[in-house]
């Protein structure tokens, strides 16, 4: 199966820090998935896989849908996109990163629901459709796909360092969670974690044995699941992102 990958913060990068992250993010896919393909192009990418189940869980993805290709002409779309309307109403979602295809997004939109009509009879309905079919064309090809489905979101699990988490709790393992989810990978001190060992695809995670201050001189900062404001100042930071839950 191919899938189309989107991701979301990566676009607010410099382009040295963009390079980056998107290739850790492609890092860590290949980790999750070792058989995949993947290829990047132009703000997406392209993972031939037999599943696609790890793409869920790889932090950085915004979302992810299954998709079937054609080639860029007007008559290959109409075959691609007909036989995926079913009954009731229907919207075509047109996307052209490709600026130099010959027709805009609306008027691409307006063949190709003119050709389903044509064909099957359905009604347009944009505002509230039962089915929503998005093509996106590209200059080489064009993927049509009908779901979306949504990712974890973040940024790329390895790319904002290595924090110690203090794992004494499920509090402190949502905590770590939402910590991994701003790109940080963890160690542990205390109980194991299937939680965390589930999501940190791509990287090991270590436990780490010894007291809190001790450890703490090898780390830049502690994750807890505490909810309560700290009593006493610590010399290294403390990050609770249960904090204001």
């Amino acid at each position: 199966m191919l899938f189309l990958v989107r991701y979301g913060e990566l676009f607010l990068k410099s382009e040295p820090v963009k390079k980056r992250f998107e290739q850790r993010l492609i890092a860590n896919l290949q980790a999750g998935m070792p058989g995949a393909k993947i290829t990047r192009r132009r703000g997406r990418i392209l993972v031939e896989d037999k599943s696609g189940e790890a793409i869920g869980k790889i932090f950085g993805i915004v979302s992810y849908s299954p998709v079937t290709t054609c080639e860029p002409t007007l008559e290959e779309m109409k075959k691609a996109v007909v036989p995926l309307v079913h009954e009731g109403t229907f919207a075509l979602r047109v996307n052209r990163p490709f600026k130099g295809f010959p027709k805009t997004s609306q008027e691409i939109a307006v063949e190709l629901g003119s050709a389903v009509v044509e064909a099957k009879g359905n009604k347009v309905n944009l505002s509230k459709p039962d089915q929503e079919v998005f093509v996106e064309v590209f200059e080489d090809v064009v993927y049509v796909f009908t779901e979306t489905i949504r990712g974890p979101g973040g940024l790329p699990l390895g790319t904002s360092g290595r924090l110690l988490l203090l794992n004494d709790s499920k509090d402190a393992q949502r905590a770590g969670w939402m910590m991994m989810k701003r790109g940080c990978t963890l160690d542990i001190l205390g109980e194991k974690s299937p939680l965390i060992e589930e999501w940190s695809i791509g990287h090991e995670v270590n436990y780490a044995d010894g007291g809190v201050e001790e450890l703490m001189e090898n780390y830049p900062a502690l994750v807890t699941g505490g909810k309560e404001p700290p009593t006493a100042k610590k010399p290294y930071p403390v990050f609770q992102p249960l904090l204001g839950i």
